[in-house]
């Protein structure tokens, strides 16, 4: 076996472009999108999900002062249908959190990573990976009407965790590269300009997502024992901060 002379991971998150069957909607698009068939008609102003079965509201717990790494705030994940829901009880995996600043440009127009108008993820730290007892008790089922929920600190680095693939050259210069699936978290840096910050959080686990046996060599359990999460689709309706100056728009904000 040829050794490996150095290693680089790709960035694991990658928001999809709207208006493809199979590509779920971007969060941010106000774009007319089609999904699957037999799915509901996506509007950007509510919430969605496949099947109507996954309800994802955000909801403040602590409001932002004069920054927004101050903010606290919940998502809530719920089963609306009459059927058992099977979910990351973290809340991680097939999540994404998606954030926009007032000072970001609109859909139609160009930019260039990192923009200092964006958020931006620094310092990305990889999470140990879990042990046999952990992994064996990390997906739950929901029941018809159950609910779980997270606490996002904005001010804490973000866990996340999805599918990429690691590039590496041997020592003769060769590349190939294999899919890999890691968990992780980033600091998150808001523009100091910003005023207003939008959230919506994003769940896909089916359509060009992780495929099982990353899952079962990350956790190292076979499919069978860790009760995997649901193969669809759901996103939230926005949830919009803003700073201490703005406070009075802030009060009761929620995501419906």
């Amino acid at each position: 076996m040829k050794s490996i002379a150095s290693l680089v991971v790709a960035a694991m998150f990658v928001i999809s472009l709207p208006g493809m069957s199979d590509e779920p909607p971007d969060p941010f698009s106000d774009n007319e999108i089609t999904p699957r068939e037999g799915a509901p008609k996506y509007d950007p102003a509510k919430p969605w999900s496949e099947e109507n079965r996954l309800r994802l509201t955000l909801s403040v717990i602590k409001h932002p002062t004069d920054r927004f790494d101050s903010a606290v705030v919940s998502l809530t994940a719920k089963n609306i249908s009459d059927q058992p829901l099977q979910l990351d009880s973290e809340l991680i995996i097939g999540f994404n959190v998606h954030f926009r600043t007032d000072l970001e440009p609109t859909d139609d127009q160009i930019r260039v990573l990192p923009d200092p108008r964006c958020v931006d993820y620094r310092n990305e730290q990889d999470r140990a990976k879990p042990t046999k007892a952990e992994a064996a008790s990390r997906f739950t089922i929901l029941k018809p009407g159950e609910a779980i929920n997270r606490r996002i600190d904005l001010g804490e680095p973000l866990l996340g965790g999805g599918a990429g693939r690691a590039y590496m050259t041997t020592e003769s210069g060769e590349m190939f590269d294999i899919e890999t699936f890691s968990e992780g978290s980033s600091e998150l840096v808001f523009p100091a300009e910003a005023s207003e910050l939008t959230l919506r959080v994003y769940y896909e686990r089916g359509v060009g997502w992780t495929p099982d046996s990353l899952l079962e060599e990350y956790f190292g359990l076979p499919i069978e024992q860790l009760k995997v999460p649901w193969k669809g689709r759901a996103i939230s309706a926005s949830l919009v901060l803003k700073l201490e100056r703005n406070q009075a728009a802030n009060d009761g904000a929620v995501s419906e």
